[in-house]
């Protein structure tokens, strides 16, 4: 748009101030999380989404085996696993479905207050999510994000130049929600754990 009327484009950019509190608060729950030597560098995975957007959730298998391959692949760094209040069986099944305590992983409570959330996010170095609340709380920020999307138009996300955007791979994509697909969130299903992680770096 600023193209159309003869202005420079610029890199989109949120403003969110958080309080000292906040910041305190978030800093207390990564060294609960992982005791005093807490890593220096931390990688999250943002699991759910409201229940209206389920269609957007990457399946909770591949989060539990994203995050089991990131800890193990980057053992001096940390790897926190976030959710939102209305993500109790996404969550339930994240935890279920990882194979074995693994010491450089932490699955952290999904009622953190929201602007704890946000300096949560902060602390991160590149957080995965899909496209929800979490994601916009993360690049407000600055934080790098690798994006998984699939039922929305990922064409109209504001990403910087240090995001990552992983899918969609279907031609029906966006659907907004109204999934056609013989397997319903196909889109999403299609996303590789594998190919994450490499976006991760």
């Amino acid at each position: 748009l600023l193209r159309t009327v003869g202005l420079e484009s610029c890199e989109a950019r949120y403003d969110v101030v958080l309080g000292v509190d906040n910041h305190e608060r978030a800093d207390r729950m990564l060294r609960e999380a992982f005791g005093k030597e807490c890593p220096a560098e931390i990688i999250g995975l943002n699991i759910g989404t409201s229940e209206k957007g389920q269609l957007r959730r990457w399946p909770a298998v591949r989060h539990a085996a994203l995050a089991q391959k990131l800890a193990e692949q980057h053992p001096d760094k940390g790897v926190v696993v976030l959710s939102g209040p209305q993500d109790n069986e996404v969550r339930s099944h994240v935890i279920s479905s990882i194979a074995s305590e693994v010491p450089n992983l932490a699955i952290l409570p999904n009622n953190i207050e929201i602007g704890d959330f946000i300096a949560l996010l902060g602390r991160l170095r590149v957080v995965v999510t899909s496209d929800t609340f979490g994601m916009h709380a993360a690049r407000s920020q600055d934080v790098s994000t690798v994006a998984l999307v699939g039922p929305m138009p990922h064409r109209e996300l504001e990403l910087g130049p240090r995001d990552k955007l992983v899918g969609p791979k279907t031609d029906c994509s966006p659907c907004y929600h109204r999934c056609t697909q013989t397997v319903i969130g196909k889109c999403m299903q299609d996303i590789e754990v594998d190919y994450v992680a490499e976006q991760v770096g």
